[in-house]
């Protein structure tokens, strides 16, 4: 009984057209058609620079409550995309219910589970658990070493954006997990997994439940 909408940049609207739903364009004049291909030809800093001001402008139209954030706003509950944390935090501004959907495997650190780019066999065992964890705090440095180089040439990467932007969303860092392979994320929130547990390493039974 649901008015299910599905909020998407124009290049993916004749998708969702086509399992039967109607597409609601997301900030369409910042993401025109094309936006994708576009993007896959230009030279890579370009593309970086490009990235983060589409990204500041973003936050910047969702804070200032334009329509497509509206939607947000109104809604009964949404389902969050893990890559767009912003649109989390929206929700949570506006105490409207969230939950996030990853189709891939779990992002967030967990004991004795290296990184998922990373090239290290699981096992078990403390020695593992040991290496896991030292890959953990290799990729958070890298990390904030690329973030503060980047900082400095105007290609803030869109996770440390979700950082500098969080407390314009009233969201304290506290409040958010940093520690994940790829966009910080609400702690506390519930996520969907669409990666059966069969594909994935053991974990900690929190993780699934």
């Amino acid at each position: 009984g649901f008015n299910v909408r599905y909020f998407a940049i124009p290049d993916i609207g004749p998708h969702i057209a086509a399992q039967g739903f109607a597409p609601v364009p997301w900030f369409p004049d910042l993401f025109q058609s094309g936006h994708a291909a576009a993007e896959t030809k230009m030279p890579r800093f370009a593309k970086r620079r490009r990235m983060t001001r589409l990204y500041q402008e973003m936050a910047e139209r969702m804070l200032s409550q334009q329509a497509e954030a509206r939607a947000i706003i109104e809604a009964d509950l949404v389902i969050v995309d893990i890559n767009e944390p912003l649109i989390a935090m929206l929700a949570k501004k506006h105490n409207v219910p969230c939950v996030m959907f990853n189709t891939a495997l779990p992002q967030t650190e967990d004991p004795g589970i290296p990184p998922t780019r990373s090239l290290v066999e699981y096992g078990p065992g403390w020695l593992n658990r040991a290496r896991a964890a030292l890959l953990w705090r290799k990729f958070r440095i890298q990390r904030r070493t690329t973030a503060w180089l980047a900082n400095r040439i105007g290609l803030c990467p869109p996770y440390e954006l979700v950082m500098q932007l969080a407390p314009r969303f009233g969201i304290r860092a506290s409040k958010l997990e940093s520690n994940t392979m790829y966009m910080p994320q609400l702690r506390n929130t519930h996520e969907l997994l669409a990666c059966p547990p069969a594909f994935d390493f053991p974990r900690p039974q929190s993780a699934y439940r």
